[in-house]
């Protein structure tokens, strides 16, 4: 159960710190904060992982990702700091602070916010039938951790496609399926009646913690 929560929050943290980091190079037409649901497919190091993704704002989004025939849904509440790993066949919770969640072992980690160098905009591209603006990003460092690549983005602002190469492996992500719009608020809720667990297994409750 460990190792598979670990790989779905690192995919969850590849797209979401990935995009949060690109909004921070100022690609003028990048909207953080737009609402929608779309297939999320996250390939990096050879693993690839295909997800129902649903997004609130920036700080609140969804995503079901089912791996070894185990599904698991996890919940980001940046505006609490919580996040929630669903497991529906075991109706079990396990909550954690999101500081808590991005030290878990075989996260990625990608460039400080001050390390984007450079944006270019390259021209104009459609990603499975979505009009969009493709942009060249570039990272450095100082202490000779290069990443750079590409990033389209929607008319309405979402980021629908990444190509990002580090020195340590390169990281791609494509949205299909998009619907834009606000999304329902019992998405970003735990379901009522699951019992609670500790981050070691079920043996833990978090006794209301």
């Amino acid at each position: 159960m460990k190792t598979l929560i670990s790989r779905i929050a690192a995919a969850w943290l590849i797209g979401s710190l990935l995009a949060a980091h690109t909004a921070i190079a100022q690609v003028p037409d990048l909207d953080m904060n737009a609402a929608y649901s779309a297939i999320r497919t996250i390939e990096t190091d050879g693993e690839r992982i295909s997800q129902r993704y649903y997004q609130d704002s920036a700080a609140v989004h969804r995503m079901e990702t089912e791996l070894g025939g185990e599904q698991s849904i996890i919940i980001m509440r940046g505006d609490r700091n919580l996040m929630w790993t669903v497991m529906p066949q075991q109706r079990m919770v396990m909550e954690l602070s999101l500081g808590a969640a991005t030290s878990m072992d075989g996260m990625f980690e990608l460039p400080g916010d001050d390390h984007w160098t450079s944006v270019e905009r390259l021209g104009r591209e459609s990603v499975n039938g979505v009009p969009a603006t493709r942009w060249r990003v570039v990272s450095d460092d100082g202490a000779g951790e290069r990443g750079e690549g590409d990033l389209w983005v929607s008319d309405e602002g979402i980021p629908v496609r990444m190509d990002m190469r580090f020195d340590g492996g390169r990281v791609r992500m494509t949205l299909s399926e998009l619907l834009i719009g606000p999304q329902p608020a019992t998405l970003f809720e735990p379901p009522v009646g699951y019992q609670r667990i500790a981050p070691g297994g079920a043996g833990g409750l978090f006794g209301g913690q």
